[in-house]
């Protein structure tokens, strides 16, 4: 603001401010999320949801999201109606699909699995990216925490993304997982329960 900046350089400052003010403002939002699911106060609304209806209506987003990635979505027959909220099952799945796209830089395929289990649903994202390194994986869905690795460095994030699919699945009664091989790939396993 003090000195005279050429126009290459001006726009460079630009940019830099630009994607900061927009991871600040993410950071911002997911501690709001986590302070909103925090709140014993806050009720999230449920309504009867074909989940799998859901995932092939989203498909087409995260088709958009990389050309990079082919992203497969396969369930086996059966119900897939759970009293959920629709927003927060959008939000669960959004994040962990774009972390598939975003620790797999390489491309690859991301794999979409539903499998109806008695009384439960079970729904696993595979992906064949970075991996989490195995002293990570009982960390990995705290608050704030990243695995640091040379690889994961240079992606970006708050670490509360983790934090805050694991809140939506415990307020839905579920369970959510991960099985992980680094340089290979993960699995997030998510386990909720079908509507009786």
């Amino acid at each position: 603001m003090k000195r005279e900046v050429d126009p290459k350089r001006q726009k460079r400052y630009l940019q830099t401010i630009h994607s900061e003010t927009v991871r600040l403002a993410e950071l911002i939002n997911d501690i709001l999320e986590i302070q909103k699911g925090e709140d014993s106060t806050h009720g999230t609304q449920k309504e009867l949801l074909d989940l799998k209806q859901l995932m092939f209506e989203m498909k087409p987003m995260f088709d958009l999201a990389s050309l990079a990635h082919r992203i497969s979505v396969h369930f086996s027959p059966g119900s897939y109606t759970i009293s959920a909220s629709s927003e927060k099952m959008k939000q669960l799945f959004t994040n962990l699909i774009m972390n598939a796209i975003k620790y797999s830089p390489e491309g690859g395929e991301i794999r979409i699995k539903g499998s109806n289990q008695s009384d439960q649903l079970r729904i696993e994202i595979s992906d064949e990216g970075l991996g989490i390194p195995e002293k990570a994986l009982p960390y990995i869905f705290d608050k704030f925490y990243r695995a640091d690795n040379s690889d994961t460095r240079k992606i970006g994030g708050t670490g509360l993304g983790l934090a805050i699919c694991r809140m939506i699945v415990l307020d839905h009664g579920g369970a959510i997982s991960v099985q992980s091989t680094e340089g290979e790939g993960s699995t997030f396993i998510i386990q909720l329960p079908l509507d009786a």
